[in-house]
C-alpha cells in the first residue's frame, strides 16, 4: 500500500487553538487575518487533494502541486501564533491599538516620527502590512 502525504495533517484547526488557549493568546483583526490565509490555503490544499484522488496515476504530479500551498498554510498559522505572541508580548494589538499606538508616537517625538526607534519603525512597519494584508482580503470577497 502507497501511503499518500495528507497535506492537512500538520497544523490542524484544533492543534492551532489549543497553542492559543494554552499560550493565552487573542484571536485579534492581525491574528484572524493570517488565519484567512490558512483557511485560503487549506481550501486550496483541498481542491488539489480532492483532484488527486480522482486522479491517482497523477498523484506524483499533485504531491509536487501541493507542496507550495502546504507550506504557505503552515507559515501563516505560525505567523497568526507570532503575531499573537507579539501582541500579548507588547501588550497592544496590531490592528485595534494602532491609532492610539501612533498617537503615542507623535506626543513622544513631538510629530517628528523620523525619531522613532528602530523597533519602534519595525513595528509601525508590521501595522501597515496588516492593515494592507485586510485590505486586501476585503476586496477578494
Amino acid at each position: 500500500m502507497n501511503y499518500v502525504f495528507d497535506p492537512l495533517s500538520y497544523m490542524q484547526g484544533d492543534e492551532y487553538l489549543a497553542i492559543m488557549k494554552e499560550n493565552g493568546y487573542l484571536r485579534s483583526q492581525a491574528v484572524r487575518a493570517y488565519e484567512k490565509e490558512v483557511a485560503y490555503w487549506n481550501n486550496v490544499c483541498k481542491e488539489l487533494i480532492k483532484h488527486r484522488d480522482a486522479h491517482p496515476d497523477q498523484a506524483e504530479t499533485y504531491a509536487k502541486l501541493l507542496a507550495e500551498p502546504t507550506q504557505k498554510r503552515i507559515e501563516a498559522a505560525w505567523s497568526a501564533i507570532s503575531i499573537a505572541e507579539l501582541e500579548k508580548e507588547q501588550r497592544w494589538r496590531l490592528v485595534e491599538d494602532a491609532d492610539a499606538f501612533l498617537d503615542y508616537l507623535k506626543a513622544k517625538c513631538h510629530d517628528d516620527l523620523s525619531l522613532m526607534r528602530e523597533d519602534e519603525k519595525l513595528q509601525m512597519e508590521l501595522v501597515t502590512k496588516i492593515d494592507s494584508k485586510i485590505r486586501r482580503q476585503k476586496d477578494t470577497r
